[in-house]
């Protein structure tokens, strides 16, 4: 909810075409229910299924049923270290900033190293 009220963001793909048709789950972490609900319709008119989950746990259990086989989180500081600091990652992709327009982020990938 954070990211949301911080940025309202599109999550939408950028830099390669979508599929028009397509639909995704949202999952968004809001347990004061925060996210304002012109901002969820916005969100359903750019094809998402939005959901509020109070739990990261709770988001994890409705996405399995829902069929998911991967989960992009996207999160600020307190989930990312969470997340971390489980086992239940893979892979990190931590986008920089480097300037406005095309070719200007620079992506750093991290890969889990199960002990």
């Amino acid at each position: 909810s954070g990211t949301v009220l911080a940025d309202s963001p599109y999550f939408t793909v950028r830099h390669v075409p979508d599929h028009p048709e397509k639909r995704r789950t949202l999952i968004v972490l809001d347990r004061r229910r925060r996210v304002p609900r012109s901002w969820l319709a916005r969100a359903a008119t750019r094809g998402f299924d939005v959901e509020i989950c109070d739990s990261y746990e709770d988001a994890l259990v409705l996405a399995a049923s829902r069929g998911a086989l991967e989960v992009l989180v996207e999160a600020g500081p307190s989930i990312t270290e969470y997340v971390l600091g489980s086992a239940q990652w893979d892979e990190l992709y931590r986008i920089h900033k480097n300037g406005n327009g095309p070719g200007a982020d620079r992506v750093e990938v991290l890969l889990h190293q199960p002990e």
